[in-house]
Order: C-alpha cells, then sequence, then structure tokens
C-alpha cells in the first residue's frame, strides 16, 4: 500500500495496495479492501510512500549425479534484496570419483552462471549482488524468479596398469593407461599388444590368479561392463564408461597351448 514514511514499517496508510482510501488518519469514513467512500480529514498535504514486500523465490539445489545433504536435490529460500549469501554453505555434497566445482545455472560441465561457489557462498554476478571472496559473501538476491542451480563436478583421474604377468605388453612387463570417472575410454586396452610364447591370452583381470576376479579389459582390450566400467558391451564393441573409484592393475590371464 501507500504509507506516510518510506520505511519498511509503521506510519499510516494513506491508500491500500489497491489504490482506495483507507479510513484513519487522513481520511474518514466506511472502507474495506476494494471498497471506500472515506472523505479526505487531514489538514495538509502528504507524501504517500508506496511500500513493498519482497518477493520470496526457490533455489533448487540439483545434485546433477551426486548427493546434496543425502538426497539428490534440497530446495532454498531466498527474498528479493535480501542477504541469503551463505544458503548453500550448509549442505554437504558428494559424489564419488569427482571433485565439487560448485552450483551453476546450467548442468553442462562448462559455461552458464555460478550461483553459489564450491563452499556454497553466493556469488556476486546474476543472481547476486553484492560483497563477494571465497569464504566470505553479503551478497543480495536481485534475480526476479527462482532458479535450479546444478552441481559442477570434475572427474577424478585414475591409472589402469596392465601387468603382463610373465608375458609382455606393447613389448614391455607393463604399461599405464590413464582414465577419468565417467569417461568413455573403453578401448583403451584394444592398441596394446600382449604376447607370452606358449600361451594365448584370454582377457585382463584384476588378480593374478589363473582364475576369479573381475574382467577389466577382454581378450581384444574392449572394456567390459562391470566392477570397473559402467555401460553397454559386447565381444569387439565397448561404450562403457569409468566407475571405479580408484586405480586397478589389470593382469593378463593365460592359458596354456596345446600342441
Amino acid at each position: 500500500g501507500w504509507n506516510d514514511t518510506s520505511a519498511s514499517s509503521g506510519g499510516s496508510m494513506v491508500f491500500d495496495a489497491n489504490g482506495y482510501a483507507v479510513d484513519g488518519k487522513y481520511w474518514v469514513g466506511s472502507y474495506s479492501p476494494g471498497v471506500s467512500s472515506a472523505a479526505w480529514r487531514y489538514v495538509g498535504d502528504v507524501t504517500a510512500y508506496a511500500r513493498w514486500t519482497p518477493n520470496e523465490y526457490t533455489v533448487t539445489l540439483d545434485a546433477n549425479g551426486g548427493s546434496v545433504s543425502g538426497a539428490p536435490f534440497v530446495t532454498v529460500q531466498v527474498t528479493y534484496g535480501a542477504n541469503a549469501s551463505q544458503a548453500g554453505a550448509s549442505r554437504t555434497v558428494s559424489r564419488p570419483g569427482y571433485v565439487f566445482a560448485g552450483w551453476y545455472d546450467t548442468s553442462a560441465s562448462s559455461g552458464g552462471n555460478m550461483v553459489f561457489d564450491v563452499n556454497g557462498y553466493a556469488v556476486d554476478g546474476r543472481y547476486w549482488n553484492g560483497a563477494y571472496s571465497p569464504g566470505v559473501s553479503s551478497a543480495v538476491w536481485r534475480h526476479a524468479g527462482g532458479v535450479t542451480a546444478y552441481a559442477r563436478w570434475t572427474p577424478n583421474a585414475y591409472t589402469v596398469t596392465l601387468d603382463a604377468n610373465g608375458g609382455n605388453v606393447s613389448g614391455e612387463p607393463f604399461v599405464s593407461i590413464p582414465v577419468m570417472s565417467g569417461r568413455n575410454m573403453s578401448q583403451a586396452g584394444a592398441m596394446r599388444t600382449a604376447v607370452r610364447i606358449g600361451y594365448t591370452l584370454v582377457g585382463w583381470y584384476d588378480t593374478n590368479a589363473s582364475s576369479g576376479g573381475n574382467m577389466v579389459f577382454d581378450v581384444n582390450g574392449y572394456a567390459v561392463d562391470g566392477a570397473y566400467w559402467d555401460g553397454a558391451y559386447s565381444p569387439g564393441v565397448s561404450t562403457a564408461a569409468w566407475k571405479y573409484v580408484g586405480d586397478v592393475t589389470a593382469y593378463a590371464r593365460w592359458v596354456v597351448d596345446l600342441h
């Protein structure tokens, strides 16, 4: 409505939110919201200031493949023009195999606008306005609407060591292959030539025993869906992505040639 003070509270109402005269200090007569027959009673002029109530909006924190406070997403209420700059700071964010890189308004791995930094503090920019430095923020909400802020993740890098287990691989007793969480490197072993005189390769396993364990690459070097990889696989074809949180040694498994 319209009040005789520019403050956010107190004073006397002159007109209601719809512009109708309100019985009181300045008007006298019948009044109810939307209906008024009040007459001017005040001896003098007055300035009536618009009084505003800031809108409330919802910021949804989407963990984007991880978890936030143990859930796939949580919501945070913000008020236009109000300081809620640490609204994301008390949230625990995790995703095995990845490092958290902040909250953005796109689920893509790059681009977009940062909403909260890696510690959950509001970042001056499209959505917030005010002083910001890592770990300190006094920014207020400036966006006229809600937003979904997606966790951005940087995949961890790991090493798969191919151990020829008595033979050789690409002319060496072992070679190392870099892999990254969630990345398709399913043919990483396919270019490796494994040889052991008097033996035939049957695949690469996470144990150097002659049986048991989990297959890492098949006999042709293709990633096998299972303990270490996740995705479509059939012999000679694989689109699997690395899912294991850690390094692994994959041992060549051999069977004796029969003559």
